[in-house]
């Protein structure tokens, strides 16, 4: 790993316009000054995005220019994004060092279980994607929710006159095989469009945990020290189909619609073995094999209309449904002996032989919202709108254990759920020029949300709240000069607890352990000030963040039965951050990107038996070059390297990764080779430890060393990706124009 950094960094400070005494090649691979001169009829001039954007807003990273783009999953792509942390175990982002991150898609608000996002986002082709917006200090327009900020998907459109395609093939190895396929169409006549894709990928994965731990557990027996290793493997399939339509009306009017369906199969078998020695001299062995199948399928649909009035003002319209359901069975084999062979527990309950679990999930959201946009005289803008969503989720699952011949339900491990929540949401922002140079933005989001959680076994509440909240934001311009600006914004957001923190699956981990929501759960609100200044797309920023009953989740408290893993609230949390956003071109064919997130935290916690409070320092660097080379050839390295941080009382150690990529352009309209390397050294490994800031339940203290299929070998994929179709040449400059101005306005 530092002989990676050492090169990543070497790469960085050399001074390639003093270093290079020749002259650089043409693309035909011949000195420059050896090129002959001719006359061209017409000259056509390719401009290219840089892979980070900066706006006001946060940061846009450009999946279509990176080269690891292809083959790889959404997950993948925002895992590598700067700022980002993926908990890959526990099914957690982070966002500048904060939980509370709220996914979009096209604008649309995904809200979705941790686990079932992480299975969405794994299915989706990276190739279907035009960019991913991270959002640190949204605008009004947006949905409140989320305190870290928002990550929003927005995937491909063209705007082409013509008709247009691309195929894909993708075949890879890590730990197990990997594959990937899709083909996506589209037809434009200029007032009327449609396009559609379909993508398939196939990922056999791997993941291995192990964990050293001392604990006070009676209910093994008393004082005892453990030695647990867990290994997972699993294989899954996936398919993704699109398709959108859009349709220019007479009387300036457009309409239009699209849909998104995926299903997924994923079979798991995991492995999970230790030792316990309890004082003073007993030896308890454990053995648990589970094998599980996950089957998932979610179906999105979307209508809208817009209408021109004039050149200044837009009414649009937007209706949307999510339908979204989940099945995940398991069945366990269980040995827990002592060192005489007998079994602990007297093999009864959830120490017996054979466990199973089941799990059942519907969600479905509907979601209606109008918009208007003006613009005025003497450059003033008044935007507003409302939107109405209603959520109705419905989970039943448990653990049933085989006594007496049949299968029983484990005592307190059954949870059947159902939860209806509504949010009315409406908005206003205005922006007003001050001068020459300054401008300003100032606007308000009201939401009133009503919650309610009801157990449809005994019949009771288990939650039951409403309430409104206004959200202002400011956001202030002030351009020095066609290079400098300087800009300040101040935004408040919020975070709700999702479905299965209040009210979670029982998932059984073993007889000692077991996962469980948190009814008593409070929102998260957050308040944030930014300062920045941008100089020719470098940028710096101070950021000062302080949240209320911050979110944590996976953190340890003490059961009836043992450890209970759970979602809690802590007091609060302060942090005052530098970002950093670096985009140097060092000359026509080497291109770098940096970006740099850190600064100091403080928060405080209640929830343990000795509260505990913490002030750190911890960063996130991110660093991508680009080499575009002569005959078609490109080289790009990126890599990224995440500090310790804490997750409540949760301490991991820094960790970081390398990755590569090759491209290869075959001419004319051959298509083009990619060859993608992550975790070039297998470097991705994470350590994390409780215990560490204070006393756990049970006085438990553990290390725990996490790897991932990269950490064990590196994730090697080959993709070849080829584009086809044609359109008019006489407006194919316009078009292309539209589809730039379409990509600003998005």
């Amino acid at each position: 790993m530092r002989f990676a950094m050492l090169l990543f960094v070497l790469l960085s400070v050399l001074n390639v316009r003093g270093q290079l005494t020749g002259r650089l090649p043409d693309s035909t691979g011949r000195p420059a000054d050896s090129v002959r001169v001719r006359r061209l009829s017409s000259v056509t001039v390719h401009g290219e995005r840089p892979l980070l954007r900066q706006q006001q807003a946060g940061v846009i990273i450009n999946v279509e220019n990176s080269l690891l783009s292809k083959g790889s999953s959404v997950l993948e792509v925002i895992e590598r994004a700067p700022g980002v942390l993926v908990d890959r175990r526990n099914n957690g982002i982070a966002l500048n060092g904060k939980e509370g991150v709220a996914v979009m898609m096209d604008g649309r608000l995904l809200r979705l279980p941790a686990d079932q996002l992480f299975s969405l986002l794994a299915g989706l082709s990276a190739g279907d994607v035009a960019s991913i917006e991270l959002l640190t200090t949204p605008p009004a327009g947006y949905d409140a929710e989320g305190t870290a900020g928002i990550i929003n998907i927005v995937l491909k459109k063209n705007r082409k006159k013509g008709d247009y395609g691309t195929v894909s093939l993708t075949g890879g190895y890590g730990v197990g095989g990997k594959a990937a396929a899709g083909v996506s169409l589209a037809h434009n006549t200029g007032k009327f469009q449609l396009s559609g894709s379909y993508n398939y990928s196939h990922d056999r994965s791997y993941y291995r945990w192990e964990a050293v731990a001392s604990q006070n557990n009676p209910f093994l027996g008393g004082p005892n020290t453990s030695d647990v290793a867990s290994e997972s493997r699993w294989v899954s399939n996936s398919h993704t189909f699109t398709g959108a339509l859009e349709a220019a009306l007479p009387g300036h009017v457009t309409m239009g619609g699209s849909l998104n369906y995926g299903n997924s199969l994923e079979t798991s078998h995991v492995g999970t073995g230790g030792r316990y020695i309890v004082e003073p001299d007993s030896l308890l062995v454990m053995q648990v094999d589970t094998r599980g199948r996950d089957r998932w399928n979610n179906f999105a649909g979307s209508l809208y209309a817009s209408k021109k009035m004039g050149e200044a003002h837009t009414l649009s319209a937007d209706a949307d449904l999510l339908v979204y359901t989940n099945q995940s069975p398991t069945q366990s084999e269980t040995v827990f002996i002592n060192q005489e062979g007998a079994p602990v527990g007297g093999g009864q309950g959830l120490f017996g032989p054979r466990q199973q679990g089941y799990a059942y999930t519907n969600i479905r959201v509907g979601v209606i919202k109008a918009d208007y946009k003006g613009v005025f005289k003497n450059g003033f803008t008044l935007e507003t709108g409302v939107k109405f969503s209603y959520t109705r989720s419905l989970s039943l699952s448990g653990v049933q254990v085989l006594q007496n011949g049949g299968w029983e339900d484990a005592a307190g491990m059954t949870s059947d759920k159902i939860m209806h929540e509504t949010i009315a949401a409406a908005y206003f922002s205005a922006s007003v020029k001050i001068g020459a140079n300054d401008r300003l933005v100032a606007g308000s989001r009201w939401e009133y949300t009503r919650t309610g959680i009801k157990d449809e076994v005994s019949g009771n509440s288990i939650v039951s709240r409403a309430g409104g909240k206004l959200f202002p934001n400011i956001f202030f311009t002030h351009k020095i000069n066609d290079k400098e600006e300087l800009q300040a914004s101040y935004t408040e957001r919020i975070s709700r607890p999702a479905y299965n923190d209040l009210a979670s699956f029982i998932v059984y981990d073993g007889p000692t352990s077991s996962n469980a929501g948190n009814p008593l759960l409070l929102a998260t609100t957050s308040s944030n000030i930014k300062v920045g200044y941008v100089y020719k797309g470098f940028l710096v920023a101070l950021i000062h963040t302080r949240d209320n009953n911050p979110i944590v989740r996976y953190q340890i408290t003490a059961g009836p039965s043992g450890n209970i893993v759970s979602p809690q609230n802590l007091l609060y949390l302060r942090s005052f951050n530098l970002e950093a956003l670096a985009p140097v071109r060092v000359n026509q064919w080497w291109r770098m990107q940096y970006s740099f997130t850190g600064g100091f935290r403080h928060f405080k916690e209640n929830y343990t038996e000795f509260p505990a409070e913490k002030s750190y320092f911890a960063y996130t660097l991110n660093g991508t070059q680009t080499f575009r080379l002569p005959r078609g050839y490109g080289i790009e390295l990126s890599g990224y390297f995440n500090s310790l941080y804490y997750n409540g009382t949760r301490r991991t150690e820094g960790y970081g990764t390398l990755n590569m990529g090759f491209k290869k352009e075959l001419g004319g309209d051959r298509g083009t080779l990619q060859l993608a390397i992550s975790d070039v050294f297998s470097t991705l490994r994470v350590t994390s430890y409780f215990g560490k800031l204070t006393q756990e339940a049970f006085s438990l203290k553990s290390r725990v060393l996490g790897t991932g299929e990269s950490g064990v070998f590196p994730l090697i994929k080959l993709s070849y990706v080829r584009s086809f179709g044609k359109g008019p040449q006489a407006s194919s400059s316009k078009d292309d124009l539209m589809d730039e101005k379409e990509r600003v306005r998005q």
